[in-house]
């Protein structure tokens, strides 16, 4: 009666990084520029605002760049980072329009549409965002955050096989940390190639190993790496591999409910079903809406001796999906089991008026009717399910010596 449910199945554990495209905007200029004696100049604002930038005080650089302009007002660079500032503020629109103009001052600019894309990616314009890669990688053709951006662009359109070739690109150019590799090893693992993905991950894992002191502390891309490894290595049969990843993902602060729901998978297939209810408990604690986490809990609970929990997560699983037949059944079987023939046979009952045309319903409720000394009542139910297929019925109604 018992069947086992893993409804959340992951690919990737995050999503690619279209939330995080790689800023493209103008270092901070590596020596001042010249200042001019006396009063406050463009070149001291400027500066200043490079300060801000490097201080993550946006509003201030946003000031300082103003300033700037005021006394230079076409400084492509500070019209730039000006618009680098909005977008950190938010203001989307104004940052569009400012890289619009430093465009238009320099059509060579390429990081004025590296930004521009970004800020066009975030405001839902994809087409005006696709063009300035482009545009950006007609000018420098090794500019690793576009390539990578417009990978990120490219997957969100499902354009997997761009998207993979343009990850690999900006790893060639020399895209730093893992996140390349760890976006490419998600596209790999979408379309089922294990062996790429794994050894994307294992790249992005060694990467960001060294840039997190060596895998001692573990920071959250580290963690994410670990944790689409950790899948790849579930769907691989690598079930020891997977817990170490996952345990050390979530050691590095990646506490979600499908990690969570992962490890208490492979933690049961591992044979440690108390270790797997907890971790079900945890993926609760963060999704309390996941009906497949209650399901698999209680299937657990059973195996434990628990029967009144796993009743009280069938229950919970019947509240949140009323019409899946399954909650009903299993529900129903754990509470004959515990002597609770009442409750038993009503969730038989749900079960048959949702499906009534599966005829081993109608054998689970005869056996129940007949354990309540009901033998009338279970001569019509096994009737039913023979007459529906039911072959365990139509053997014990042939045994019996009754015609169907």
């Amino acid at each position: 009666m018992q069947s086992a449910r893993h409804a959340i199945v992951l690919v990737a554990l995050v999503s690619l990084a279209g939330a995080a495209r790689a800023q493209s905007a103008p270092a901070p200029a590596t020596a001042p520029l010249a200042e001019a004696a006396g009063a406050p100049s463009a070149a001291s604002e400027y500066n200043a605002g490079v300060e801000a930038i490097r201080a993550q005080a946006y509003a201030e650089a946003a000031r300082r760049f103003t300033a700037a302009l005021e006394l230079q007002p076409a400084q492509v660079d500070a019209i730039v980072q000006r618009a680098v500032a909005y977008g950190h503020l938010g203001r989307l629109a104004d940052a569009e329009q400012e890289l619009t103009r430093a465009i238009a001052l320099d059509p060579t600019r390429v990081a004025a549409f590296d930004n521009r894309a970004n800020v066009r990616a975030e405001r839902g314009d994809r087409a005006g965002a696709r063009a300035d890669y482009d545009a950006a990688l007609a000018l420098d053709s090794a500019d690793a955050s576009a390539y990578f951006n417009r990978a990120v662009l490219r997957a969100e359109l499902h354009d997997t096989a761009g998207a993979l070739t343009d990850y690999t690109a900006a790893i060639g150019h020399g895209f730093g940390g893992g996140s390349a590799y760890l976006n490419r090893g998600a596209l790999y693992a979408a379309r089922g190639d294990a062996a790429h993905a794994l050894a994307d991950f294992d790249e992005a894992v060694r990467l960001e190993e060294a840039a997190t002191a060596g895998g001692r502390t573990a920071g959250p891309r580290l963690g994410v790496a670990l944790a689409n490894r950790a899948n790849v290595r579930i769907e691989t049969g690598d079930l020891a591999g997977a817990s170490a990843d996952l345990a050390r993902a979530i050691d590095g602060g990646v506490h979600t409910a499908q990690v969570h729901f992962q490890r208490a998978r492979v933690r049961n297939k591992l044979g440690d079903p108390r270790g797997a209810i907890a971790d079900y408990g945890e993926a609760l604690r963060l999704s309390p809406g996941a009906p497949a986490a209650y399901f698999n809990r209680a299937m657990l609970e059973i195996q434990v001796g628990d029967s009144a929990a796993a009743v009280a997560d069938y229950s919970k699983f019947i509240e949140l999906v009323p019409s899946d037949p399954d909650g009903w059944i299993s529900r129903g079987a754990v509470r004959g089991a515990m002597g609770d023939k009442a409750g038993e046979i009503a969730d038989y009952d749900e079960a048959i008026r949702l499906v009534p045309d599966r005829g081993e319903l109608y054998r689970f409720r005869a056996i129940g009717k007949s354990s309540r000394g009901d033998a009338d009542g279970a001569v019509v139910d096994f009737t039913r399910a023979a007459r529906l297929g039911d072959t365990q019925s139509q053997d014990y109604l042939k045994a019996v010596g009754v015609k169907w």
